[in-house]
């Protein structure tokens, strides 16, 4: 049996005083950089060279218009990070959300990235487990809040 991880994520914009959906990405797919790769496989085997080993723990948006490649550490150009705010798994699949309130994260977003092990509230710190970049610039301001849902499945080809 041959397997692969996937990850895709939903952006979603909301009017902070009515609730409103303003806007909702479709599905984007994104790229598992090697280093998140080598964490997953270091969490398989114990090999214990990070705190948090394996773990995903924060979301970063950014403004960078590089396309994501498999050797990425770091976001092209990352303006905000968060604590993720909630975890669940269903079978093979691991959903993931990221809430931004309508004080954080307000630029033209154009990228994501999931980001743990000894990662921080600092840009730049941690591995990363996935990088995607939007369906186009999502200009988020201060009237609104932001949720991106991930989904991380390992599924048999």
């Amino acid at each position: 049996m041959n397997i692969s991880i996937v990850g895709r994520h939903r952006i979603t914009l909301t009017d902070k005083k009515t609730g409103r959906i303003k806007r909702r990405s479709k599905w984007i797919k994104n790229i598992i950089p090697n280093v998140g790769i080598y964490a997953i496989l270091d969490r398989l085997a114990d090999e214990q060279v990070h705190t948090d080993e394996g773990i995903i723990t924060y979301g970063a948006v950014g403004i960078g218009a590089s396309t994501p490649v498999a050797g990425d550490t770091i976001m092209n150009d990352e303006v905000f990070r968060k604590a993720i705010s909630t975890f669940s798994r269903t079978d093979n699949v691991l959903s993931i959300t990221s809430y931004f309130t309508d004080a954080e994260a307000n630029d033209a977003l154009t990228q994501y990235a999931l980001f743990g092990e000894e990662a921080t509230g600092v840009a730049d710190t941690g591995t990363m487990f996935a990088y995607l970049n939007f369906d186009g610039t999502y200009t988020k301001t201060a009237s609104e809040e932001m949720t991106i849902d991930s989904e991380i499945s390992i599924e048999e080809i």
